[in-house]
């Protein structure tokens, strides 16, 4: 179990930190919602090569609790110098051919402050844990695999369609 491992490392972590510094830290939900968005689900109708139009939705439907939660967490870690931590959570999707798991994503950003300037560099989805997406095949009359989402040959199937993209960020902000 990797969430168990986890959560009691974040609980040494902040057990052996000075009082100050647990004053000094906020955790914000900035949004959620009852859906799933980490990865994407197939519509499940397509449009054979013989122009047959297949209704397979009932396959993707899905069978779980969706929601998607994302925050920011900020610990000023000095006098000038916050770490800001975006995150987001997805508890996954379970049909009968498309799965993914639970994920929580991370960030870090350090942010520092003085006087008139502002700088913040870091990147979002640097630690990532679970997300895994899985699929099965559908299966035709001729026992040739094949995918239900597109109608493709199985092997020509497209690769998952995950959020996990990483995105720098170097931000210099002068106020006059």
């Amino acid at each position: 179990m990797v969430g168990s491992k986890n959560v009691l490392i974040f609980c040494i972590f902040f057990a052996v930190l000075p009082d100050t510094a647990l004053a000094k830290f906020f955790i914000f939900p900035t949004s959620g919602s009852s859906s799933h968005h980490y990865s994407s689900s197939y519509s499940g109708t397509f449009r054979s090569i013989d122009g047959r139009i297949f209704d397979v939705r009932r396959f993707y439907e899905s069978r779980k609790l969706e929601l998607n939660v994302k925050g920011i967490a900020f610990w000023q870690v000095a006098k000038f110098t916050t770490l800001k931590i975006p995150w987001s959570f997805d508890n996954g999707y379970k049909s009968d051919l498309f799965n993914t798991n639970p994920v929580l994503q991370l960030g870090a950003f350090l942010v520092v402050k003085r006087s008139n300037l502002l700088i913040e560099f870091g990147a979002n989805n640097l630690l990532q844990i679970g997300g895994r997406v899985s699929e099965r095949a559908c299966v035709d009359s001729l026992s040739r695999e094949f995918h239900c989402g597109t109608g493709l040959p199985w092997v020509d199937r497209p690769p998952a369609n995950i959020d996990n993209q990483k995105k720098f960020l170097v931000r210099v902000t002068y106020s006059f």
